[in-house]
C-alpha cells in the first residue's frame, strides 16, 4: 500500500498549530534547512528561498494528512483502489513509472491509506515550481543521510533532531554511533 508521508517534523500538528512552542520549533527547523542547504554550496539568499519552498511544500502535505487520532481507525487507513483509480486520484504523479522504478510487483489493486493526502499531493505538484520540488527532494536526500556525512552535516542534524526535538544534551561520540 501507499501512505501519507514526506514530512520532516514528527507530526502534521508541528506545521499547523500556532502556539509559541510550535512556532519556535518551526523557526529552528527553518534555520536547520538553511544550514543544510548552505553546506551544499548554496548562497544565503538561495538557501533561504529554498527553505521557504520546502516549508511551503511540507505545510501543504501536512494540511492533506490525516490526523494521528484518526489513523487509529482502520477504516480510515484501508482503501483498496485500482491502479487506474489511483492515476485519476493523483494524475500529476506518474505511478506506473514510480512502481517500475522501485521494482514493485505487478498488481491491479493497491491500498491507498489516505486518499485525501494524495489529492493534496496532486495539487501541490500542480502548484509548486520545479525548482521548489527539486529543493524539497535535495533537502530530503541530504537530511536523511546527514548523520553519516561530514561533521558539519552531523552537527546540524544532531542540533535539530536530537537536541531541539528530543532534548538530548550532547551528541554521542562518533565511535559509539558507528558501532
Amino acid at each position: 500500500g501507499i501512505h501519507q508521508g514526506g514530512l520532516t517534523l514528527p507530526d502534521r500538528d508541528y506545521y499547523l498549530q500556532n502556539d509559541p512552542h510550535m512556532q519556535d520549533i518551526r523557526d529552528k527547523y527553518r534555520a536547520y534547512l538553511v544550514t543544510v542547504l548552505k553546506l551544499t554550496g548554496e548562497t544565503d539568499d538561495q538557501a533561504k528561498t529554498d527553505a521557504g519552498s520546502i516549508i511551503d511544500i511540507e505545510t501543504a502535505l501536512a494540511k492533506g494528512a490525516t490526523p494521528r487520532r484518526e489513523l487509529r481507525d482502520p477504516d480510515k487507513r484501508y482503501h483498496i483502489t485500482t491502479l487506474t483509480a489511483l492515476d485519476q486520484l493523483e494524475p500529476n504523479f506518474d505511478w506506473a513509472v514510480y512502481f517500475t522504478g522501485i521494482d514493485a510487483p505487478k498488481v491491479s489493486d493497491i491500498n491507498v491509506g489516505q486518499p485525501d493526502f494524495f489529492k493534496a499531493e496532486n495539487q501541490l505538484l500542480a502548484d509548486q515550481s520545479l525548482d521548489a520540488i527539486k529543493a524539497y527532494l535535495k533537502f530530503h536526500a541530504l537530511s536523511g543521510v546527514a548523520p553519516w556525512l561530514s561533521q558539519p552535516f552531523q552537527d546540524a542534524s544532531f542540533d535539530f533532531f536530537q537536541k531541539t526535538l528530543n532534548g538530548q544534551a550532547e551528541q554521542t561520540a562518533r565511535w559509539k554511533r558507528c558501532t
